[in-house]
């Protein structure tokens, strides 16, 4: 063993543990007798374990196995704590003494990391902290660490067949083990070599070739190791400690102190033992840093009361094909809005990213495209409205046409606006909007083909929640009635839709408008409603708002109560389209910049697969609510693209979707399992979590983003178990996994890093365009007899994208 050099903070020592607060550490190769954990807090850290190399960033863990010659490296940006357990600690416990584990995030990503990574967060913060009477506690985390790593991380040598171990690490795993258990005794070499059926020459050889030294020198080296620990960690008198770690008696304790370290131990320990006392300002400084920060994600596990667990059990051979309805259609707003040179760049990076086939649009005869010349006569320019169609066209992608209106406005919360604004021409008679909708439907089967308009889709939407005097139920019917047959007539094959109700309260609209259609033959090729996790309310002054629900179920309940009045009505086989839907209407919720949305996209979508035909998001992009108060990089905008360009998390949730496979094979409530033909799986897991009584007590434009945890039913991991069906049997399979979260992805997070600065450089911005991206890791996994299994685990709103394939 070699000695070490790096900055080492602070050290505390407990009943077979010791733990080290360490940064600006410069070491050098070497191996101790401990098995070793080394987790950073904050930062980056170098490893190399044995002849491999690797980089962990923030919450990196590695293990390295008791003997295994490692050196770390970190600078003084990073805080990292190593955990040493004694060898004999683990003996006992396991009553064997042949074990080893594998434990590394930078390479194997498929172990319960983040249990680890909650108690190794207990264990720091209960030792700096140091407020209980006893020691019970920390205790108690000794054993949860102990039986965490025995249960999820270890590798097992069968002890009664070690005559039978060819391969040399392992044998000398076993050796390194035998002296780490014994050398506070008398250790044999020719005992050990009759435990391994070698000679004693033997084994002596094998054991210079493969350390470096003699055996004898190497049980030296650690029983120096632990008693210097004693020297600088106790106050036990010199004797006590070279008969506690093996030395024969004091004298030869000395002999050997004095060889390795220049100076007899009696002076060693006074020479150096002030320095590992004494505590400077900056130390207790970080200390209270470190303190504070493991404070919060210790509070953060306690409150999650351990791990949800599912199993996933599944067969290819029940698959069905499947079309995908969550990236036909995304919402891009007012019509106005395409002519805005950004809004066309994301509108043009969706649709070739995400695949969208269509972009909605409303207010199509907006005040603002300066339509109307004179409506008596039939005069208009459609000029830019044509520019708009033809900007889309160009680009290979279906203008969705809501000829609906609506005022151009962003949502603050359920009770305020951002802005609002009237932009849609006021009709004298309803014959003038005839005439104007006769017009443009003309019009644009004359520009572009009969046969490409015939590919857009139209719709008549009812807007409940802004009404004019005199404007109900039965006025809408007659206009959707003459909208609908001057469609038709224009465009004979056109697709129609309406009338996108939201259905809270409005039961009776929807049923009366469905019979209506049915009874004037006008029913839509496709029925339409919205679908928002709000209610509609009247205050005192009968003014209309929206209240947050608090039950997620009202969702899908609403999804029932449509295509029941759709059977009752008789027209159960028109298509469900779900034209606008998410988690928020608020265009200031940091939860739409959150692991959050995304999670509740996928929830959403395992709800609605087999329900519906087409699902809209709301919206494409933060351009559309940009404001006087848009100073940030993000503001809580609905759009899947902040104005920047950067992709949230919500983009990604429907990037995963994207990849899953054309077969399905079934759905619950956390995952999504996909196949193809030839075998693959597509499979997408999520760690959903709804709301607290905590979100409620704040407006949606007044959470804390640095508290988020806080708004939420629980923080509780999601363990998922997987095993799959029908696969090869004993066949080697690769599965890639693709995660999206707190640390991968997430936009809110990496800006919470820029310390929520408003001020960013156009380099700043680049950068986080490029680091916002999931994670991506690969493994190896072997079948059984038709079975193949792994697990993996879930933070809070974490999504993992699964691909499971035959390494041919």
């Amino acid at each position: 063993m070699g000695e070490r050099r790096w900055q080492m903070i602070k050290k505390w020592k407990f009943d077979g543990i010791e733990v080290e607060l360490i940064q600006d550490r410069r070491g050098k190769k070497a191996s101790v007798p401990e098995l070793v954990i080394l987790y950073v807090l904050e930062g980056e850290a170098r490893v190399s374990v044995a002849d491999k190399a690797y980089t962990f960033g923030k919450d990196g863990i590695v293990l390295v196995n008791a003997g295994t010659v490692h050196q770390f490296d970190c600078g003084d940006k990073t805080i990292a704590f190593t955990i040493k357990i004694s060898y004999l600690v683990l003996a006992d416990v396991m009553q064997n003494e042949c074990f080893t584990f594998i434990c590394n995030t930078a390479a194997d990503t498929a172990r319960p990391y983040p249990k680890l990574r909650e108690i190794l967060n207990k264990i720091v913060y209960h030792v700096l902290e140091n407020q209980h009477r006893t020691d019970c506690m920390i205790y108690s985390l000794k054993y949860e660490l102990l039986d965490c790593l025995i249960e999820k991380f270890l590798v097992q040598y069968q002890v009664e067949r070690q005559e039978s171990i060819k391969d040399p690490s392992e044998r000398l795993q076993i050796v390194i083990n035998y002296i780490n258990m014994n050398y506070q005794h008398l250790l044999s070499l020719n005992t050990l070599a009759e435990k391994l059926y070698l000679s004693p020459s033997s084994l002596s050889r094998f054991f210079k070739k493969e350390t470096g030294v003699y055996f004898a020198e190497y049980v030296s080296s650690v029983r120096l190791h632990y008693a210097l620990n004693d020297l600088l960690y106790s106050d036990e008198p010199l004797t006590k400690i070279a008969v506690d770690n093996g030395f024969s008696n004091p004298s030869v304790f000395s002999k050997v102190f004095q060889e390795n370290f220049g100076m007899p131990p009696s002076q060693y320990r006074k020479r150096n033992k002030p320095y590992v006392a004494a505590e400077t300002k900056d130390i207790v400084f970080l200390e209270e840093k470190v303190k504070r920060k493991l404070e919060k994600l210790v509070n953060t596990d306690q409150s999650s009361q351990g791990i949800s667990s599912i199993t996933i059990e599944n067969d290819i051979k029940t698959a069905k094909t499947s079309r995908p309805f969550w990236n036909k259609v995304i919402n891009i707003g007012s019509a106005y809005n395409l002519t805005l040179a950004n809004l066309q760049y994301h509108t043009l990076y969706l649709a070739e990213n995400l695949h969208f086939e269509y972009v909605r649009i409303w207010n199509l005869f907006s005040a603002r495209l300066k339509i109307r010349q004179d409506s008596r006569r039939g005069n208009y320019n459609f000029d830019s409205i044509d520019t708009i169609l033809e900007f889309l066209v160009s680009h290979g992608i279906k203008p969705y046409l809501d000829f609906g209106s609506r005022p151009e406005c962003a949502v603050k919360n359920g009770k305020e606006m951002l802005f609002y604004e009237e932009e849609t021409m006021e009709y004298q008679t309803k014959a003038e909007w005839e005439n104007i909708v006769r017009s443009f439907m003309w019009h644009i089967a004359k520009r572009f083909g009969l046969d490409e308009i015939s590919s857009w889709l139209y719709e008549y939407t009812f807007d409940v929640e802004h009404q004019k005097s005199g404007y109900d139920a039965a006025e809408f019917f007659k206009y959707y009635k003459s909208w609908y047959f001057q469609v038709k007539e224009a465009v004979p094959g056109a697709r129609i839709g309406g009338p996108s109700i939201i259905i809270d309260k409005k039961e009776d609209i929807f049923r009366t408008y469905l019979n209506q259609c049915r009874q004037e033959n006008c029913v839509p090729d496709f029925v339409t409603m919205i679908l928002f996790p709000y209610q509609s309310l009247s205050d005192e002054q009968d003014v209309n708002y929206a209240q947050r629900i608090t039950n997620f179920d009202f969702l899908s309940e609403q999804i029932d109560i449509v295509k029941n009045i759709m059977r009752e009505c008789q027209v159960a086989d028109r298509k469900l389209c779900i034209t606008e839907w998410s988690n928020a209407l608020s265009n200031r919720n940091y939860l739409n910049d959150s692991c959050f949305r995304a999670a509740f996209i996928m929830k959403m979508t395992a709800a609605m697969w087999g329900r519906v035909d087409t699902a809209c998001f709301w919206m494409g992009s933060d351009w559309i609510s940009t404001y006087y108060d848009s100073v940030n990089i993000i503001q809580g905008g609905v759009g899947l693209l902040t104005k920047d360009g950067v992709r949230k998390p919500a983009y990604y949730a429907i990037d995963f979707l994207n990849q899953l496979g054309p077969l399905f094979v079934s759905s619950g409530p956390n995952y999504i399992v996909t196949a193809n033909e030839h075998g693959d799986y597509y499979i997408v897991c999520f760690n959903f979590k709804w709301y607290s009584a905590n979100y409620y007590m704040k407006d949606e434009d007044d959470l804390d983003i640095r508290n988020l945890d806080a708004i939420f039913e629980d923080n509780k991991m999601l363990e998922v178990s997987f095993r799959l069906k029908n696969v090869v049997s004993d066949q080697k399979y690769i599965v890639k996994k693709h995660l999206l979260n707190n640390q991968y992805g997430c936009i809110l997070t990496e800006w919470i890093r820029f310390n929520c600065e408003a001020e960013l450089s156009g380099s700043d911005v680049k950068y986080l365009r490029n680091i916002c991206a999931p994670h991506l890791s690969m493994e190896r996994v072997y079948s059984g007899q038709g079975e193949l299994e792994f697990v993996s685990e879930l933070q809070p709103h974490e999504i993992a994208l699964f691909h499971i394939y035959r390494d041919y």
